[in-house]
């Protein structure tokens, strides 16, 4: 989460050092995490706060809740579930690579939940369930990015979000879960679409915005619209990946040197 120039990473409930298992009321602590610090933020500059949420996987289910309810100014999700498609049994045992496993053990389970707790239990994480998935209703500004071919997350779930004015959906051809093969190419254009929410649609942020635009690899416009199978790029292969991505890698350092002369890197989190 951002406020101004001040950043705090959070472990998503029910994974990494959280002591609090995955719940649909869990957003509580982020509500409280962001209460302290537009109170901090507030008295030290002595000026309006604005904040942002950005979340990776479940997060983004987190930070687009937050943004849905007007918490903060606006938010990122990327590759984050909001129940566009069912939470139910049959999408939760087909899940592949262990993600049941993985989601009972956030959720603190003993063991793999039956069809009918699935049903219960999941209700609770719909957006749509709690009346926040409605068309056209008025939300703050909401980035929605994710891999075209998720192995996990159906393409509505990114798609839906087209519905609402202030969403703008960012559906990358030939990548799975949360893009992850084109991260290098898409977090200019994040950190410069934070510039203009949070600092202003001046002149030196639009341009920033178009910049990193520019970077963005090829992406999906409709459900209709094919996807490419996906490419893999994993660090291990930088020294043999193809010139076109070590191109683009490069542009990408270049644009990150640039950012840091010109003062745009301000909304960079600084982990705590």
């Amino acid at each position: 989460m951002t406020c101004h120039d001040a950043s705090q990473k959070l472990c998503t409930p029910g994974t990494g050092e959280s002591s609090v298992a995955l719940t649909p009321g869990a957003d509580a602590i982020y509500q409280g995490v962001l209460q302290q610090m537009v109170r901090a933020e507030g008295t030290a500059n002595e000026r309006p706060v604005k904040t942002a949420a950005m979340g990776l996987s479940f997060g983004g289910h987190w930070s687009t809740k937050l943004t849905m309810k007007g918490l903060v100014d606006c938010g990122i999700n990327i590759g984050g579930p909001l129940g566009f498609t069912p939470f139910d049994a049959g999408f939760f045992n087909n899940l592949p690579y262990g993600m049941p496993g993985i989601i009972g053990n956030a959720l603190r389970l003993a063991r793999l939940p039956d069809d009918a707790l699935v049903n219960t239990m999941f209700t609770g994480f719909s957006r749509k369930t709690l009346g926040l998935l409605d068309p056209g209703r008025k939300i703050p500004p909401l980035l929605a990015i994710n891999g075209a071919q998720d192995q996990y997350i159906p393409r509505l779930e990114t798609e839906g979000l087209r519905a609402f004015p202030s969403a703008e959906v960012w559906l990358v051809k030939g990548a799975t879960h949360c893009a992850a093969e084109k991260l290098p190419r898409y977090i200019p254009a994040v950190i410069a679409w934070l510039r203009v929410q949070l600092h202003g649609d001046t002149a030196g942020n639009r341009l920033a915005l178009a910049a990193g635009k520019a970077l963005l690899p090829p992406l999906l416009n409709n459900l209709s619209e094919k996807s490419i199978p996906p490419k893999i790029f994993r660090l291990v292969d930088f020294p043999h990946c193809p010139v076109g991505d070590l191109f683009h890698v490069q542009l990408v350092f270049a644009w990150a040197v640039l950012q840091t002369l010109s003062g745009l890197s301000g909304v960079v989190p600084r982990y705590t």
